[in-house]
């Protein structure tokens, strides 16, 4: 499974501004941790976060932010809302990636012939 990582700028006050990189499903661990109004998501990296499978992910994220943390922004049941957001997150970018120009042109000219 691969989940893509997004940049977001940390604003912590008018002079401390700082960039950090997350796989995308960690955002609202991020925007609990930091506040709504502190996080300026910008957009994908192009890189990914390349996950073997979810107890391995889940894992990860309750040794780095705990479990405390992941109930609060996930609820109690947070290894399935997890499993819930990969899932999506990946639907979400195959549905993104999948998209083609299929259509054929009747006269069999290019769609990017030019006058």
């Amino acid at each position: 499974m691969q989940v893509p990582y997004i940049e977001a700028e940390l604003t912590k006050d008018q002079f401390s501004k700082f960039r950090k990189v997350f796989p995308i499903h960690e955002l609202p661990i991020h925007m609990f941790k930091y506040g709504e109004d502190s996080l300026i998501v910008k957009d994908k990296t192009g890189d990914h976060l390349s996950i073997g499978s979810v107890d391995e992910e889940v894992g990860r994220l309750v040794k780095t932010y705990g479990n405390e943390t992941l109930k609060t922004v996930f609820g109690t049941n947070f290894v399935e809302n997890i499993e819930f957001s990969i899932n999506k997150i990946i639907s979400k970018e195959k549905e993104v990636d999948g998209i083609k120009n299929t259509r054929k042109s009747k006269d069999r000219a290019s769609t990017e012939t030019r006058v």
